[in-house]
């Protein structure tokens, strides 16, 4: 089991790959320029912070996350959740501003925020939130801020 205290990604147009199988402290992953960027995460990180903008990013969560804070502006982001998170920001912004959350987990509190004609989609089928909270505001390039929770 490897350690990190702290990673700190940068993608502009590229590739970027992580695989946690120990423990993360703070990650702070900006995913720019039509890169992609895939965090698996199958032990613990404490903060996870991630910065999309006109790129693509993909979190899968097998293990514990303390706090994931996700923003996506102009393309998307892809949450998996089979683990556990404690605490999840999700901010979508502008008309292309996406993210997607499949919880198959647990995660105790959820914010989410879209605005400008952002989306965010919560499929909650099979997991479980012990609190959440939405919140949508304003329109962009005729997109009206959406979020959608199937539960």
């Amino acid at each position: 089991m490897g350690y990190i205290g702290n990673l700190n990604l940068q993608n502009q147009g590229g590739n970027i790959n992580v695989l946690n199988n120990g423990y993360v402290g703070n990650t702070n992953s900006n995913n720019r320029g039509g890169g992609t960027t895939n965090i698996q995460n199958n032990g613990t990180m404490s903060n996870l912070n991630s910065d999309t903008r006109v790129a693509h990013t993909n979190i899968a969560n097998n293990g514990f996350i303390n706090n994931l804070r996700a923003l996506d502006q102009n393309d998307d982001t892809n949450i998996f959740n089979a683990g556990r998170v404690n605490n999840a920001n999700l901010t979508a912004n502008g008309a292309r501003g996406l993210i997607n959350f499949q919880n198959m987990g647990s995660v105790g509190n959820m914010n989410a925020n879209s605005n400008y004609g952002g989306q965010i989609n919560i499929n909650n089928m099979f997991g479980a939130i012990g609190q959440m909270n939405a919140n949508t505001s304003g329109w962009s390039h005729g997109q009206q801020s959406r979020i959608n929770i199937l539960s």
